[in-house]
């Protein structure tokens, strides 16, 4: 299974992900999640946000060309609601090779150079290698009673298994977990109707769900067209039911689809704070209002 490819922003020449129009519905999350997050963490000592995705930093949208900013910028950018504000005290962005490392190295430079700033300039680490190799060390170096943000926007479920889910929350008291569930991306690829070829892919989806539930499902709901929609269904299910032997609260907070009614992936979200919740009912209820007049292409629970 191959990553999307890249290109080269208009803006400034550097490489940038190959983008749908869909992609702006997971970002947005972000933007409307973290100044709410910021302003109830706003006495912690340590506010980290870890972007285990991140990516070149900005993004092109392959239908329009526009260039728009990545989540590790939106993520420098973020700041509390509250006066004087406050943002995170510490980032993390892991990119998967040398050349989204430089690129995106180039664009934080680019925008600590022109604008204002919380996030300490020396409180950004951006390690290149594989998320799942890379995430205990991270947490490692973050005290238990730091608020934690993460954020994983996988592609292929090879690259995240749950072990490295688990790793996040061992140990650490306040971490926020939102995650892109790479339904039609990948799973249903995988999970396919003919038992030789999923067999091929077991070892993946056993070490994706940290479970061989997936199985069972597959068994029961991936046999005719008719039943892809509760198959899943059935999936996103299973693994929130795997988070929330992790986080009290865990949920779908949207599926976003491609034209028509394919669903590229699920927004998910743990927490095992009630205020959290609270944040992300506001977040869903405005975007209902958005889907309704056509500004979001996306399928809410």
């Amino acid at each position: 299974m191959t990553t999307r490819p890249d290109v080269l922003a208009s803006d400034d020449g550097l490489p940038a992900r190959d983008s749908g129009p869909w992609s702006r519905t997971k970002l947005k999350f972000i933007d409307d999640f973290l100044p709410a997050a910021l302003t109830v963490t706003h006495r912690f000592r340590q506010r980290h946000v870890i972007d285990l995705f991140a990516g070149p930093g900005k993004n092109v949208d392959r239908e329009t060309k526009n260039v728009f900013d990545g989540s590790p910028l939106r993520a420098l950018r973020a700041k509390s609601t509250m006066t004087p504000p406050c943002g995170f005290t510490h980032a993390t962005f892991v990119t998967h090779t040398l050349s989204h490392q430089s690129a995106l190295k180039s664009r934080v430079d680019a925008l600590y150079a022109g604008e204002r700033i919380l996030v300490p300039r020396s409180g950004i680490a951006m390690p290149c290698g594989r998320a799942a190799d890379l995430v205990q060390g991270i947490m490692d170096t973050i005290p238990q009673r730091a608020y934690v943000f993460a954020f994983a926007d996988i592609e292929n479920p090879s690259h995240w298994p749950w072990t490295a889910v688990a790793t996040l929350k061992r140990g650490h008291d306040s971490v926020d977990f939102y995650m892109l569930f790479p339904i039609d991306m990948g799973l249903v690829r995988l999970a396919s109707y003919r038992k030789p070829d999923r067999d091929r892919w077991r070892d993946i989806l056993t070490r994706f769900f940290g479970c061989d539930d997936w199985d069972e499902i597959s068994d029961r709901l991936r046999t005719t067209d008719g039943q892809a929609p509760a198959f899943r269904r059935a999936l996103v299910d299973l693994y929130l039911d795997r988070l929330r032997t992790l986080w009290p609260h865990a949920e779908s907070v949207l599926g976003v689809v491609r034209v028509g009614d394919q669903t590229l992936y699920e927004m998910l979200f743990a927490s095992k704070e009630p205020v959290a919740k609270e944040i992300v009912a506001s977040i869903k209820r405005e975007m209902r209002v958005e889907q309704r007049s056509g500004q979001l292409d996306l399928k809410l629970d």
